[in-house]
Formats: C-alpha cells, structure tokens, sequence
C-alpha cells in the first residue's frame, strides 16, 4: 500500500510539470507534496517529510495570498 502512495506522490510530481497555469500547478503539487509527507511519514523519511511539509507551506502562502490580495 506504501508503495501505491510513493508511485502516485511520483505522478502528480511530473504531472505538475505540465502545467502552465500556476494555480493548477500549485493545486496539483500540493496533492503530490500530501501524498509525499504521508510516504514520508509511513518510512519514517524525515527528509522526505520536512522538503514537501516545506513545499505545502510555500503553496498554501501563495493560496491565502491568492485568496485575500497582497
């Protein structure tokens, strides 16, 4: 099942890298970096963890600035 989880977290990575649109990018990077803090987590990867909670917090900065202005 952790497996799963690392091979989808590995397609929404690429995936979000077709995208010209940033908020989709963001929305769809934001799904890989959850995906990849939960494999993180289960591995007990804490490099894994602290890169992509890293990465979410940068998103969700840029979606509440998005959301409320500048």
């Amino acid at each position: 099942m952790i497996s799963v989880i690392g091979y989808l977290a590995t397609i929404f990575t690429v995936l979000s890298f077709t995208f010209k649109d940033i908020l989709k990018l963001r929305i769809v990077s934001s799904i890989a970096c959850i995906l990849w803090i939960i494999y993180g987590i289960y591995k007990a990867d804490f490099p894994i963890t602290l890169v992509n909670t890293s990465v979410l917090s940068i998103h969700i900065y840029y979606f509440i600035k998005r959301k409320y202005g500048n």
